[in-house]
């Protein structure tokens, strides 16, 4: 799925009207002194609605390859401009079809190191489905390292670092219903994660903590304008995104399902939805196995002891049975005793 936003604001200076780019905005937090720096403020915010960054989950085998998505609900979009509402349709929803691949070695009973890569793109045309009078092309990828420290026998220690690059180009009515505007962008994020698995039960959970750089540029031809803006979050109390996120996963079969909420501070927070179906290709880990082998019954616990000690019994006492000195000894005494009574 794809989404394009659809928030148009505009300040009128001078004689023309500036239509400013889609986004949605705490209104306690809209006091930009001019037009200028309210509009860099909306394209910093457009631009991370689309920043599409990953929801990790801990690997499921030696080695994995399939496809996830991480799917981002939109806010609804505020389209009024002074006393007039935009008709600029909006996608209530975005997210990137993934193609992701992982490897997952032991290194102690304990500890297991790994890596993870994925790639994806988004098709220009989907967004019709949605009534988006836009087209939007977005390739995502990157990766990371992960470490899994085992616990305990159905519990551990997660903890995640990786790389996220994506670009775009949005065109068509982003400003207005007629527009024939240009929205490119391109971000680097990068994160930390650490978490805990319950293998036992497949849930996982981690707290995402990160710091991203984003360009934007929107061109508007019917204003003959072009606006540019880097973000850094360098105008938020702490320059530093966070992602809560738990699921579920199944280790045979490797689908996935979790939830997560994405915070931006100075920018927006949304809710978000994790599916992935990443087959494991080197059959399933140590933690997944331990996941489907069925455990013994409390007949078969009490009676095992036994079994045991009914199956060493005939081999200690097979020694004693096949003892062949004791006849010998016998032997010697009746030959002594039949020397000493002959003459």
């Amino acid at each position: 799925m794809h989404s394009l936003f659809g928030l148009a604001a505009s300040f009128k200076f001078g004689s023309p009207c500036l239509a400013l780019l889609v986004a949605t905005l705490w209104a306690s937090e809209a006091r930009a002194v001019n037009w200028e720096q309210q509009a860099e403020r909306l394209a910093r915010v457009s631009a991370t609605l689309l920043d599409g960054l990953p929801i990790a989950e801990p690997a499921i085998g030696k080695f994995g390859l399939g496809l996830k998505f991480d799917t981002s609900f939109l806010p609804k979009p505020n389209t009024t401009v002074g006393a007039k509402k935009e008709k600029v349709p909006s996608s209530p929803i975005h997210a990137v079809p993934t193609l992701k691949g992982y490897g997952l070695f032991s290194v102690s009973k304990q500890m297991k190191l790994g890596f993870n890569l994925y790639a994806g793109y988004l098709m220009p045309g989907v967004e019709g489905l949605l009534g988006v009078k836009a087209k939007l092309s977005q390739l995502a990828y990157g990766g990371g390292g992960t470490l899994q420290a085992t616990m305990s026998r159905t519990f551990a220690l997660t903890f995640d670092a990786g790389l996220h690059m994506t670009s775009g180009e949005a065109k068509g009515a982003i400003t207005a219903a007629d527009a024939n505007d240009v929205f490119t962008f391109k971000t680097m994020a990068y994160y930390v994660a650490p978490g805990v698995l319950f293998s036992s039960l497949g849930i996982w959970s981690n707290v995402m903590l990160g710091m991203k750089n984003t360009e934007a540029q929107l061109k508007i031809p019917a204003d003959k304008t072009t606006l540019k803006t880097k973000d850094t979050l360098d105008d938020a109390p702490l320059p530093v995104w966070f992602q809560i996120a738990a699921g579920w996963r199944h280790a045979p079969t490797g689908v996935s399902a979790g939830l997560a909420y994405l915070v931006v501070p100075a920018r927006l927070y949304m809710p978000r939805l994790h599916l992935a179906a990443i087959y494991p290709l080197g059959g399933p880990s140590q933690t997944a196995s331990s996941m489907s082998r069925p455990r013994p019954s409390a007949k078969e616990a009490a009676t095992a002891p036994r079994k045991n000690r009914s199956e060493k019994a005939p081999s200690s006492k097979a020694p004693k049975a096949s003892k062949a000195p004791k006849a010998s000894k016998g032997t010697k005494k009746e030959t002594l005793s039949q020397e000493e009574v002959a003459p």
